[in-house]
């Protein structure tokens, strides 16, 4: 996911300067964004919704921990659904290279304001509460279909980034 964000990051710019030859790149982009966010909410809220079932009510700081973790994942989802919003006006010539841009923006800004700050603040409540073993293998939800769709979208933006630039896997 950071090698996608640093790849968009990367691409927003060359937009702007008005290289159009770059919108397939921006776009897989996105679209690989799509795919990998949109896992991270849904297992973050899977996650979040089975601590519940071990964190006492009257716990307040692991409660609020919790509705903290929800809070962002609804806003990451809103983010990611306005930059899908803009890139599908963008593909159907609703809006110009430059709001697709200020989109992008948009969400890199969040991006790194808010998910890049953040470290695994339920970590603290899994070792409190649950065997972290245990945990994580009930709540993986990585297939086998998921790493190969993971690894096309991942492969496209790979061959079309803009020569030169290396992205990588860190």
């Amino acid at each position: 996911m950071i090698a996608a964000k640093d790849a968009l990051m990367h691409g927003v710019p060359r937009l702007a300067d008005g290289n159009t030859g770059d919108t397939d790149f921006v776009l897989a982009c996105v679209n690989y964004l799509d795919f990998i966010i949109g896992r991270f909410v849904r297992q973050g809220h899977a996650n979040t919704a089975s601590i519940r079932e071990v964190v006492p009510d009257d716990d307040a700081e692991d409660q609020r921990t919790l509705a903290d973790i929800e809070d962002t994942l609804d806003d990451t989802h809103k983010q990611i659904e306005c930059l899908l919003a803009a890139s599908g006006q963008f593909q159907s010539g609703d809006i110009d290279i430059e709001a697709f841009g200020n989109a992008c923006g948009e969400f890199l800004d969040f991006y790194n304001r808010v998910l890049a700050r953040r470290k695994d603040p339920a970590q603290a409540i899994i070792q409190k509460h649950i065997d972290a073993d245990t945990y994580w293998r009930q709540t993986d939800d990585v297939t086998v279909e998921s790493i190969e769709t993971e690894k096309a979208l991942f492969g496209k933006i790979r061959q079309l980034a803009p020569p030169g630039l290396q992205i990588e896997v860190g």
